[in-house]
């Protein structure tokens, strides 16, 4: 997923458009594992624009995987697997 083209998109085999990080509103989980909210500043540019969380339900509806209804809860239950190095 990208909200812009770039030279990472142009080799990509396929790319989901994404709003930016401003156009969007919810949760998401920094390097250091803390739980942030986002809040929404700018109403999304353009009608095919989805939000993270959208573009991802998409992608699992068409390949038939089931969602659960209680990620968001295991999320927060879930030690963060990132680790930057020299700040273990």
């Amino acid at each position: 997923q990208a909200t812009f083209a770039s030279k990472l998109t142009a080799a990509a085999d396929v790319v989901l458009p994404v709003a930016s990080w401003f156009e969007q509103e919810g949760h998401f989980v920094n390097a250091d594992g803390q739980i942030q909210k986002a809040k929404k500043c700018l109403p999304a540019t353009g009608k095919e624009v989805r939000s993270d969380l959208e573009a991802l339900k998409g992608l699992a509806d068409h390949l038939k995987l089931a969602t659960g209804e209680g990620w968001e809860k295991e999320l927060v239950q879930r030690p963060s697997p990132v680790v930057i190095k020299g700040m273990e």
